[in-house]
């Protein structure tokens, strides 16, 4: 709130300062800002936002632990595979 609040109510006061054909450079910052402020609310409220940090480092350790067990998979999978290979044509040339 401490660092929304400022930034709506700079963007307003252009937007009092806008009212009329004169003043074209208010009305350019008060539409730059505005166009911003939905960034910023992202940036401050989701991003920088503790609980959802913690949420998504939860998500990433669980995705890569579970890749880590495909991989692992895998590489056993791989491993019976070429042990077999070399296994087979061995037989079969004695």
């Amino acid at each position: 709130m401490c660092v929304l609040l400022p930034v709506f109510g700079i963007t307003w006061l252009f937007g009092v300062f806008a009212v009329n054909r004169e003043t074209v450079v208010f009305q350019y910052l008060f539409v730059i800002l505005n166009s911003l402020q939905g960034a910023l609310i992202f940036i401050v409220q989701c991003i920088m936002d503790r609980k959802v940090q913690d949420a998504f480092k939860t998500r990433r350790t669980r995705w890569l632990s579970s890749k880590m067990e495909t991989n692992a998979s895998e590489m056993k999978l791989m491993s019976s595979a070429v042990t077999k290979s070399r296994i087979v044509p061995s037989e079969s040339t004695a």
